[in-house]
């Protein structure tokens, strides 16, 4: 694999493989959709295309781009891969940063630590995103990453989509949002600075881009009201 390395794509389990060839190998790696999703995206596009034509052939609609096979596409081939109109959110925390990016599943993560795969993310920027948990167990979670010093020397932070988070017997009454920001706001109070990034579409959504894992980009956060960016570095080697 070393003497030729291929993509390896795919996230939510697949972030023990992220973290495998991040923290072993420094092989470079792809966040981003799977082929037991592309039905579901062909699906998507034909409903939307139907919708805004609805004279549209059935047989054509499912040939539509969808950003997230799209975004695939660019990445496998060497196209630039840029998100330049990231959405605003009230939490996120100005600053510019490149470095590479790591990270994934929060729950992968966090069952990771402690073992030969577990990441060390001082002066990378963090991705994370997750998937039907209890807000407690979230809050525990990033709680856990705080605690080992996470928090406190990374370059950049992006948050992508905390999908069908539920509320235990005793609700936190705080979103994702708000609980991360309180454990940077934690680290800021011990001298980190940072830019933070909220609500990028990556996860488990239907709007999953691609990312490059291990490979350096770009994260520039404006001020709250405006929109951010995430830029790659090219991959001249796809």
């Amino acid at each position: 694999f070393l003497r030729q390395p291929k993509w390896m794509v795919g996230f939510s389990d697949w972030t023990v493989m992220l973290s495998h060839l991040s923290q072993h190998l420094g092989i470079a790696a792809l966040h981003a959709c799977m082929p037991q999703t592309y039905p579901l995206l062909q699906e998507a596009c034909a409903a939307a295309t139907l919708s805004a034509n609805p004279t549209a052939a059935p047989t054509t609609a499912a040939t539509q781009p969808h950003p997230a096979t799209d975004s695939l596409y660019r990445a496998l081939f060497g196209d630039p891969l840029a998100y330049t109109d990231l959405p605003s959110h009230p939490l996120q925390r100005e600053g510019k940063a490149k470095a590479e990016i790591v990270g994934g599943n929060l729950s992968v993560l966090y069952s990771l630590r402690g073992t030969p795969t577990d990441i060390n993310p001082a002066g990378k920027i963090l991705f994370i995103e997750d998937l039907n948990e209890l807000d407690y167990h979230v809050d525990r979670m990033l709680l856990n990453l705080y605690r080992g010093g996470w928090f406190d020397h990374l370059s950049g932070l992006v948050v992508g989509a905390f999908t069908d988070i539920r509320s235990g017997a005793r609700p936190m009454e705080e979103s994702v949002a708000q609980m991360i920001d309180r454990y940077v706001e934690a680290a800021y109070a011990k001298g980190a600075r940072y830019p933070v990034c909220y609500d990028f579409p990556a996860g488990h959504i239907e709007q999953h881009h691609a990312l490059y894992m291990g490979v350096p980009a770009t994260l520039k956060v404006s001020a709250p009201g405006q929109p951010s960016s995430l830029v790659f570095d090219r991959v001249s080697n796809a």
